[in-house]
């Protein structure tokens, strides 16, 4: 996005902060939406947006196992320290209990839906999730242009992701183009497909437009 690295714009008047999804589903718990893209597509921005005007917790999943590696505080430390340091993928074992606890703490805060920003990226992270913790009600696959995704990528400043570039990211993107497959194929017909690939404040129209159903 042309604005990726900020959050601009207002609060959004067709969302209600309601800190729920609209669903018809009787399962009992905490509300989830998966989201999916690839590197550089937006999803850290537009997730932060659409938490804070819905009243979710947006979850970076990268950002919180990164944080837990450097703080050498996670249990099988060395396995994911190895496995974040390689750019691989981490296997659905080692983050489930870790987002467990960070989802726990922040229920006793209040918080009943929540956003997770790049998760699942495979499918037995996926299956492993929603059989540990429960069923997500949607998933969001923004859809961006690699040309486009690329310099967002390059460009963007997180912490922890210094060695990010053109061949980290060209690696990131062929995995996320095959793992995306697999997991948009095993969750169906909960998929929605945003196009993101233009500015932010287009971007988060479209999203607005394209979950209003789960949102409002």
């Amino acid at each position: 996005m042309s604005d990726a690295g900020g959050l601009k714009g207002t609060s959004n008047p067709l969302l209600k902060r309601s800190g729920t999804l609209k669903t018809t589903s009787t399962q009992p718990g905490n509300d989830f939406v998966f989201v999916l893209g690839c590197p550089g597509a937006g999803k850290g921005t537009l997730c932060k947006r659409l938490a804070t005007d819905c009243g979710f917790y947006h979850l970076s999943v990268g950002d919180y196992l990164h944080e837990i590696k450097a703080s050498g505080s996670a249990p099988k430390l060395d396995a994911l320290k190895r496995l974040m340091e390689r750019q691989d993928l981490v296997p659905a074992e080692l983050p489930i209990p870790l987002l467990r606890a960070k989802i726990n703490e922040q229920v006793e805060k209040g918080f009943k839906a929540f956003v997770l920003d790049g998760f699942p990226r495979k499918t037995d992270q996926c299956i492993a999730f929603e059989r540990e913790l429960g069923m997500a009600k949607v998933a969001l696959f923004f859809n961006c242009d690699k040309d486009i995704a690329l310099p967002r990528y390059l460009t963007r400043q997180l912490p922890g992701r210094l060695a990010d570039d053109e061949t980290v990211f060209e690696k990131r993107y062929s995995e996320s183009m095959i793992e995306n497959k697999e997991v948009l194929r095993h969750l169906e017909e909960r998929v929605i497909e945003v196009d993101t690939s233009g500015p932010t404040e287009a971007s988060y129209a479209l999203l607005v437009g394209a979950a209003s159903s789960i949102l409002l």
